[in-house]
């Protein structure tokens, strides 16, 4: 069994289509308890009547933490299963996913972080391996399965710049092990669609300061999302 931790401060379009996902196509036999983090978000905020339902425990966190690091923290402060997942409010998560996740997981116990998000054209080339393995890396990005263990007994992570730390603390510590799943889920970020609504919605949090620019899918990345049919 594990915990999801999923991170949910504004951008409540983003919010209802990924909880929509992550509801429906996630194996909830096989996960304990999910946590929500609205980071300093109203309990009235758009985005809150959107996040999802689970047949999970569901606890909801409300107070400002100052960014994804922090959140994670406070997280790993709390205690929990020996195994979470870590999903923001902009990832599409698809069927199957938890199950092809734990997979890796279990067949290999040195592996402490496990990415999941398919990583740019330049690593995907050492992702064509069998199925339920994993490509090492010195880090991966921030979503993703991670053990409690890897960062028990070590310093905790140190935010900076809103959204960073995370990597800067997997570069300082080599000897947890670190890897891209095998081969790449079909898992896509909703900050880079290149097409409408999605893009439009981006440019509005732009703007808006709840979400930082970062470049869009090209087309030879259309595979996926083809899958994808946005809940009514």
């Amino acid at each position: 069994m594990i915990d999801i931790l999923y991170l949910a401060k504004g951008r409540s379009e983003f919010t209802e289509a990924s909880a929509g996902a992550l509801l429906s196509n996630t194996d909830w036999g096989s996960v304990k308890s999910v946590h929500v983090y609205f980071d300093g978000g109203s309990r009235n905020e758009p985005g809150a009547r959107f996040v999802l339902k689970s047949p999970s425990e569901t606890y909801f966190f409300y107070e400002p933490f100052g960014g994804p690091v922090a959140v994670m923290n406070d997280f790993l402060r709390n205690g929990g299963s020996p195994i979470f997942a870590k999903i923001d409010n902009d990832v599409i998560v698809p069927p199957g996913w938890l199950e092809r996740c734990l997979d890796v997981m279990e067949a290999h116990p040195e592996l402490g972080l496990l990415g999941i998000e398919p990583p740019s054209s330049t690593v995907r080339l050492d992702l064509s391996r069998r199925h339920g393995t994993y490509a090492e890396a010195d880090s991966i990005g921030g979503v993703g399965l991670m053990r409690r263990s890897a960062f028990a007994g070590r310093d905790p992570m140190r935010p900076h710049s809103t959204y960073g730390g995370f990597t800067d603390w997997q570069l300082a510590h080599p000897e947890v092990k670190k890897g891209w799943i095998c081969p790449p889920l079909n898992v896509f970020l909703l900050d880079r669609l290149p097409m409408e609504p999605w893009a439009g919605l981006s440019r509005k949090y732009i703007a808006g300061g709840e979400q930082r620019p970062w470049a869009n899918y090209g087309p030879e990345d259309s595979a996926l999302w083809d899958w994808w049919a946005p809940s009514a």
